[in-house]
């Protein structure tokens, strides 16, 4: 036990500050689409809501106007919301799209990320690394990424490896208190759920979220990786299951 407490501290304490970058960085990154369309309205939002938009195949021409020949439309996402401009989805560049006022025709801009979200995106995935995570070499922000999320992993797992021990014998006897408070009686003598109240110990393993969130940040970084593996397994399966 004191050699998994050895691994779960000093693993925890150096990576620890580049997993709570990445994670501060992805929070903000959650609330891009409400800022940013608090920022540019004018490009989200139509100067006036009429009873009816214009044809669509009036719309897209005046897209295609705007459009070099490379560039194609390849879709177009019409909101719940009528004050929302339509937004025209582009070829390319990746995740390129133009927004349009559908009452008036006016073309009111593209898809721009604010540059705050921009570094917040780039600390996220690569650490501020300047180098294109895309072409060829080493990539350094995104190794530690990889590196730093897989530590974080076996953090998770030894801390439930030292825990699990003192925690097993009141586990039991908190899941009936909790169960003993969830149903209650009132004064009318009828059962009534609690929800506000929950056993410790359930709370305290939440962290088993942060454990396959933490899995799944892996097979994204680690993409080509995780890919192979799992066409291997794929082969072993079929080859398992064909007739001999």
């Amino acid at each position: 036990m004191k050699f998994f407490r050895k691994i779960h501290l000093w693993l925890s304490v150096p990576f620890g500050i580049i997993i709570t970058l990445i994670c501060f960085s992805g929070a903000m990154l959650i609330f891009e689409p409400e800022i940013t369309r608090s920022v540019n309205s004018h490009v989200y939002y139509v100067a006036e809501v009429k009873e009816q938009p214009l044809p669509m195949e009036d719309l897209m021409e005046s897209v295609k106007s705007t459009l070099p020949d490379s560039v194609s439309i390849t879709g177009v996402t019409v909101f719940k919301d009528k004050s929302r401009t339509y937004q025209v989805n582009l070829s390319k560049p990746r995740r390129a799209s133009m927004f349009i006022d559908q009452y008036s025709g006016e073309i009111t801009g593209k898809y721009e990320r604010l540059g705050f979200f921009s570094t917040m995106f780039k600390l996220h995935r690569w650490l501020l690394d300047s180098a294109n995570p895309h072409g060829e070499g080493l990539k350094v922000g995104k190794l530690l990424v990889g590196i730093s999320t897989l530590i974080f992993v076996i953090a998770l797992i030894t801390g439930v490896i030292i825990w699990w021990p003192r925690a097993r014998k009141n586990f039991k006897r908190s899941l009936q208190q909790w169960m003993e408070r969830v149903l209650e009686r009132t004064s009318c003598g009828r059962r009534h759920v609690r929800f506000d109240l929950c056993p410790r110990n359930v709370v305290d393993r939440s962290d088993m979220v942060v454990r396959l969130v933490s899995l799944g940040i892996l097979c994204r970084v680690w993409r080509g990786t995780h890919t192979q593996i799992f066409r291997t397994a794929e082969r072993s399966v079929n080859r398992r299951q064909s007739p001999r």
